[in-house]
């Protein structure tokens, strides 16, 4: 493996986790937009929103790992 392809990997990790993130900063916002009309499935668009969130969280930590060894 050469120094382009371990850099490529390592970036994928890092999108896919920016990516999940903006999915779950989009759901929270939908969330919150339906919990303040009284909607219903605002508070499980919010709880899911939050639950993707750490999960995109949790993803950026582990790459963040992983690259420093």
């Amino acid at each position: 493996m050469d120094a382009n392809s371990i850099n490529k990997s390592s970036n994928k990790g890092v999108n896919l986790g920016i990516s999940v993130l903006v999915i779950g900063v989009i759901l929270l916002i939908a969330g919150a937009t339906l919990k303040v009309q009284h909607w219903p499935g605002g508070s499980q668009t919010l709880l899911g929103g939050m639950f993707i969130e750490a999960v995109a969280i949790i993803i950026l930590i582990i790459n963040l790992i992983v690259k420093k060894k």
